[in-house]
């Protein structure tokens, strides 16, 4: 089951008659669709040069409607709502509260509370939250979670480290964060570069995290390009040097570099 069969049936249920051409294939061939059809409840009728599917009883469409889709009316709110409507708790985008993580050493402000993050570090190797406010000095965003468990081999403990659980957030949740410093630590292809202009955006002093010895170690252990590191539209028209370095290095070889390699000793600073 999912968000299309349900519009699909509840259009039918509207409409009374479909046409063929407008009824996608997947439906076509479901195995509900068929069991209306051989129940007398849906009929194929020859109309024009084409096809139509009509309701032939409609009260046994609505028995069947009501019945699959018991909460047809329901506002869409959460996974929960998902599930009652759709039977699918992924069936349609809803806002979700974000997971974030955090280490560092030093006591930190976030979500209106003074919070001794070394001793969390120290203890518990990490602090999460879900961030409504943040207040620190200097903040290290770091992409690959296994480099977030090691940053303060290569990074200064002066900096917070935050490692979000899923992709960048949106700006909306950055703006809730005040530091005077960032840098940036993602894996070196296109999707890194896009994430470090959407920082940007927020912080405009943003750094990127960039060994000295950057192309000795991508010309030594850079991989082919994955098929969805696409060229996304701020990076092709970002005139930033370092975006522009990095973009061109990465398309001309068709390869990037994961960010595991700054804990590798071979990283230079």
């Amino acid at each position: 089951m999912s968000k299309r069969e349900f519009e699909f049936y509840r259009r039918f249920k509207q409409r009374i008659e479909l046409s063929s051409s407008n009824i996608s294939n997947s439906i076509l061939t479901s195995s509900a669709f068929n069991n209306l059809i051989r129940a007398n409840i849906i009929t194929k009728i020859s109309k024009g040069r084409g096809w139509v599917y009509a309701i032939k009883n409609y009260n046994s469409f609505n028995e069947f409607f009501d019945e699959r889709y018991p909460n047809s009316e329901l506002l869409i709110e959460s996974e929960v709502d998902n599930q009652l409507k759709y039977k699918d708790t992924k069936a349609t985008a809803v806002s979700k509260e974000r997971v974030t993580l955090l280490r560092g050493f030093q006591e930190i402000h976030a979500n209106g509370e003074a919070v001794d993050l070394a001793y969390h570090t120290q203890h518990f190797d990490l602090f999460s939250l879900v961030l409504r406010e943040l207040h620190v000095p200097k903040i290290c965003f770091v992409e690959n979670l296994e480099v977030f468990w090691n940053i303060e081999k290569i990074v200064s403990k002066e900096y917070l480290f935050v490692h979000f659980y899923g992709r960048l957030p949106s700006r909306e949740i950055l703006e809730k964060i005040e530091t005077n410093e960032v840098l940036f630590a993602p894996d070196y292809d296109l999707l890194g570069l896009h994430e470090y202009l959407k920082i940007k955006d927020v912080f405009a002093d943003a750094k990127l995290l960039m060994p000295s010895n950057f192309d000795y170690l991508y010309d030594r252990y850079a991989k082919p390009r994955k098929a969805n590191d696409t060229l996304y539209e701020n990076v092709a028209n970002s005139s930033l040097e370092e975006v522009v370095a990095l973009r061109e290095q990465i398309v001309h070889h068709n390869k990037f570099l994961e960010q595991q390699i700054l804990l590798s000793g071979e990283a230079q600073w």
